[in-house]
């Protein structure tokens, strides 16, 4: 069973987000949306339906705070063995979760991403050889997916140090590694909207300096690894 937890706040993308779900997804799956205070009339209507959806849980939140505070509330109502976390804004390969959950039966990995040919292909950008997976030392959380063992001893984001949106990717990869485990991209392919047009040697520079204030030096990343 893969929980996939989907943070939104007036998304526009949720239901074709929900539509590759279900299209290609193998294993037997839950969609836990986590809806963060939307206000748009479509994004209400959306979510009202989706209450009623097989295997789909919609849980609200009073305010729009922060990324870690919508995932820890999707793995708060998660139960699966695996747990996924997944933008609204990106749209899952076929396949995808059996190619994440054989990469994850690997005891020594404790969280596995997809890569990403667009949004944040700088960062987690497709290898050409699909068969190829790549040992990273951070992962972009529009499409990551980890064990409930991993979540048990590594916790939750931290969500009162990373209030705001960006660094929490970087903070939980740095913990995962930490606690002994590697991160790896696998084969698993996913469109992501969202990141397009970043600047990722900016972002990362950027999304390092929280980080490394928390941790210190030792805890900033770079791409060799």
């Amino acid at each position: 069973m893969i929980d996939i937890v989907v943070p939104v706040h007036d998304g526009k993308h949720l239901e074709m987000c929900l539509q590759a779900i279900e299209q290609n997804t193998r294993n037997e799956y839950r969609v836990i949306v986590v809806d963060s205070a939307s206000k748009k009339p479509e994004s209400l209507a959306l979510l009202s339906k989706l209450r009623s959806r097989d295997r789909v849980t919609v849980v609200t939140l009073g305010e729009n705070e922060s990324f870690s505070k919508a995932i820890n509330a999707g793995i708060a109502a998660s139960t699966g063995k695996y747990v996924c976390f997944l933008n609204d804004d990106a749209f899952v390969g076929d396949g995808w979760d059996a190619v994440m959950i054989s990469e994850l039966s690997d005891s020594r990995v404790g969280m596995v991403g997809a890569q990403m040919p667009g949004g944040a292909a700088g960062l987690q950008g497709a290898s050409p050889d699909l068969s190829s997976i790549l040992r990273v030392p951070f992962l972009v959380f529009a499409h990551v997916t980890t064990r409930r063992d991993v979540i048990d001893q590594v916790g939750l984001l931290d969500a009162e140090t990373f209030k705001g949106f960006g660094s929490e990717d970087l903070d939980y990869s740095w913990r995962i590694r930490e606690a002994g485990y590697k991160l790896k991209v696998s084969a698993a392919r996913t469109m992501h909207v969202g990141g397009a047009t970043m600047n990722h040697t900016r972002l990362l520079r950027d999304l390092n300096r929280p980080v490394v204030r928390h941790h210190g030096t030792h805890g900033e990343v770079d791409l060799a690894g």
